[in-house]
Order: C-alpha cells, then structure tokens, then sequence
C-alpha cells in the first residue's frame, strides 16, 4: 500500500508540485487539462510543469479563468508574478523564435539541458524539486533530462518523494526511476474524475499547528476539510520499539516546549578580522552560556513540538549577516532530546564594512520557525567598536505573528535567490561582452541590488513589528 500521507501533507502546506508530460492518453487529454486548470484553481498548487509542447494545458488554463504565469525561457522569469502559479514548459512551446517543437523532439531535451537561455530554467527546476513534493502524470522518468535532474542532489537521491501515477505495472516498468514511487491510483482525479478520501483536518492541525491558529478552532462538524482531493494515509505500522531514557515517560502526548537560545561574542570587532560567534540552545533553567573572550551575551526565546512517543526532533540552527563574510557552515542540523542541553554551535564571521552590522539567528523545526534572534554589531576600522548584542525571539503563538514569520521566511528566499542571480549576472561581465550587451548587463545588475535592498529592508520593518517578549 502506498503511503501518501507525506503526499497530502505538502498539498495542505502549498508544497505540491505536478509533472505533465506527453504520455497521458490524447483521447482524454482534454478532460485531464480541464480537471488540473481546475484543481490549480481550487487548491494550492503553485507549480505545474510540462513536457508537453502543445497548447491544450495553457488552454484549459485560459478556459477556467486561472491567471497564471507561462515559463519558457530565463527571460520569461525576470518579471514573473510569484503570487500565480506557473506553468513551466520544460522542453518550450510551438510558439517559440526557434520553431514548433514536436512531441518525441530529443532537441527539446538537449535543449533544456545546454541551451544558456534556460540556464535560469534549469536552475528553478532544481530549486522547485528541492522544496516540493511532485506528482508526476504520463512522464517518462527514465529521460536524460531527470536522471540528470537526479544526480544533481547529494547522494544522487531526490530530496522530497516523487510519485509517478501509471496505468498498470508494465507502464510503471517501462517509466519508474530510481527514487521514485508508484501509484496505481490517482489521488488528483486528473485521470477519471474520482478523487480518494479526504484526510482528516484534525490530523492535518496536528501536523501544521499553526494553521489551528490562523483558520479558527475546529468544529467537529467539519472533520473533514472542506475540498476532497486529500487522499487518506495508510494504517498506522506497529509501533516499533523506542528506546527512552529513563528519566522520560514511556507514553507521551504532543507537547510543546519552550527552549532558549544564547547568543555569545567579543566586545570588541575589527573590520576584516574574524570574530567567533557562539549560539547553544538550551532549557530554560540550564546556565547561561559562557564562553572564554565571548563576555557579550543575551537570550531569546523558542518553542519545539515533540510529537507523541517521541524522545527527540530535528531542528536547524542558521545564520544571516549580510555585511559579513561568514566561514561555512553557517548552517547546523541537529537532533535535540527532550530535556536536553546539547554543546555550543561555533560561527565564525568577518566584517566587511565600518558601521552597523546586522546578524539574524533563526532556528528552524524541519520547515517551521520556531525562534530568531537579532543581533546589532558596531564594528570599526580598529579594535574599538563595540557589539551590542540584541536580541528578540517569540514562540509560535499568534497567529498574527506567525503571519509575520512566514512572510519574513519568504522575503529571505527571495533575498537568496536575487544573490544568486546577482552572481551570474556579475559572472556575464567576464570576459567583457559587446557594448550593448554591457549596458543591458550592468542596468540589471544595478535593478538587482536596489531589489536586495529592497528586500532587506521589507525584512527589517516586518522583525520590527513582531510581538516583544514578555
């Protein structure tokens, strides 16, 4: 039986993502671009891609009355709207400058693969199947193009699941790929029209907590949710055997709790020396952090969720510092026992301007914030500035400030992605190119910056508007 729990639990959090390609039947391929229009219109669904190269999707689309966003080209990226779902035409579209592709066209996927045009393309392919969960329909996943898509994560293996929904085991012989699991069963209803059974919305607030705080109170009445396109997760396994510790109940419920995070560094900072800057997350009662030479710390606050039977959760400890260089890691993942205070975390950063200097601390529960902390640095051309450590951190309990993070959360990836681009558009200038294509380059590189600062600022006005501790 297959487990699509971790495939309903990413559409309720708006992290599902479908894969269309030539293989769905064309005598039905009407019905099924009509149904998925529809379902991108119902449901939170913000990425659709396609190996297709007919217009039946882009149809269906334009049919239903969804907006949404064609992707072709990296120029078709530069002004995307990010607040309407995309559909992205991997191998291109008839209407292309080069010609009508064709379907079976194995240019179409050479050209996804090394034409500089879909640099940008190959890139949001990798960076989509980093953060979502995909649907794949009438694709063959054995293609050059995926098996690249593939290798290019660690360890060759896909960092979310990939389902592939196929007709009977010969078809899933003939497409399946490493990594990749199999659905005789179509969870959509894209196919026939029948959907699979909704999965409890009391099940889905206890997995995203946050959104008990934000859609009100559940009223019995409406156990399920309100759309049905959710399929039900398979029983539950026996209960494997745990091992405790002695000192925690062999029975536990979901529990929140509270944590509190230190944050230590000199006094003293020097523009292009590094500074060591300590973080340890620890039980409220435990003992401040003390560090030999770190003598400038404070605290904030954070909240973890331990599921029931659970002696343990994942978290991730990040660091941001804009004006500063910072040595990796500037990430650490780790696993936090209940009631434990694990060792210190070690940051090394080296200031890169005079003037004030900003450091963000987040620690993150899988992909939800728990907790920041924002520091304010002063560093100056010699040994004489001094830090000023302030920081702030909130549980995850208003809904009005969970709001806030999640904005705060998106503002940053959109911050990182810009960085990024920044990069490769910096990386055009060498060797320089024709005059023109100079101008153009440098007039962009310019609109970037102003949207990084822009963005930073967006980030620094939200943090202000945060709940103080209390």
């Amino acid at each position: 039986m297959n487990n699509l729990a971790p495939l309903a639990e990413a559409l309720y959090a708006g992290r599902l993502a479908l894969l269309i390609g030539p293989g769905v039947d064309e005598a039905a391929a009407a019905d099924f671009c009509s149904r998925l229009a529809r379902c991108v219109q119902e449901m939170p669904i913000f990425w659709v891609l396609t190996t297709r190269v007919d217009t039946q999707l882009a149809h269906a689309f334009e049919q239903a009355g969804v907006a949404y966003e064609p992707v072709v080209r990296d120029d078709t990226l530069a002004h995307r709207d990010d607040t309407l779902p995309a559909l992205v035409h991997l191998f291109g579209s008839p209407g292309e400058p080069e010609g009508p592709y064709q379907q079976g066209d194995t240019s179409a996927e050479e050209r996804l693969l090394h034409d500089p045009r879909r640099a940008e393309v190959r890139w949001l392919l990798h960076e989509i199947f980093s953060r979502h969960v995909f649907l794949a329909y009438g694709c063959d996943l054995t293609a050059a193009w995926f098996q690249a898509l593939r290798d290019s994560f660690s360890g060759s293996e896909w960092p979310r699941p990939v389902y592939l929904v196929v007709a009977d085991a010969a078809e899933g012989a003939a497409w399946a790929s490493p990594g990749v699991e199999l659905l005789f069963i179509d969870p959509l209803g894209l196919l026939d029209g029948r959907r699979v059974p909704a999965l409890p919305r009391s099940r889905l607030q206890a997995l995203f907590p946050w959104e008990s705080a934000t859609k009100g109170a559940l009223d019995p009445a409406e156990e399920e949710l309100s759309f049905d396109i959710l399929p039900s997760p398979p029983p539950p396994p026996p209960p494997a055997e745990v091992e405790f510790s002695p000192d925690i109940p062999q029975s536990l419920p979901d529990a929140y709790q509270a944590l509190r995070i230190d944050a230590a560094a000199p006094e003293r900072v020097t523009v292009g020396v590094s500074f060591v800057l300590a973080v340890a997350i620890r039980q409220p009662d435990a003992p401040i952090l003390q560090e030999k030479d770190l003598t400038r710390v404070e605290s904030g606050e954070a909240e973890v969720l331990f599921a029931a039977g659970a002696d343990a959760v994942r978290l991730r400890l990040r660091v941001n510092a804009p004006a500063c260089a910072i040595a990796d890691p500037d990430t650490y993942a780790f696993r936090l026992r209940r009631g434990a205070n694990p060792p210190p975390f070690y940051f090394h950063l080296t200031p890169q301007q005079i003037g004030p200097i900003s450091i963000l601390i987040q620690l993150f529960q899988e992909d939800e914030w728990l907790g920041g902390a924002r520091l304010q640095a002063e560093a100056d051309a010699v040994p004489a500035g001094a830090v000023t450590l302030q920081l702030r951190s909130q549980p995850l309990t208003a809904a009005a400030d969970t709001a806030i993070k999640w904005q705060v959360q998106e503002l940053e990836q959109q911050r990182d992605e810009a960085r990024r681009y920044l990069l490769r558009l910096q990386a055009k200038l060498i060797p320089p190119p024709d005059a023109i294509s100079q101008v153009r380059i440098e007039t962009e590189i310019d609109e970037t910056r102003a949207r990084i600062r822009g963005i930073e600022e967006e980030i620094d006005a939200l943090m202000t508007g945060l709940t103080p501790d209390t």
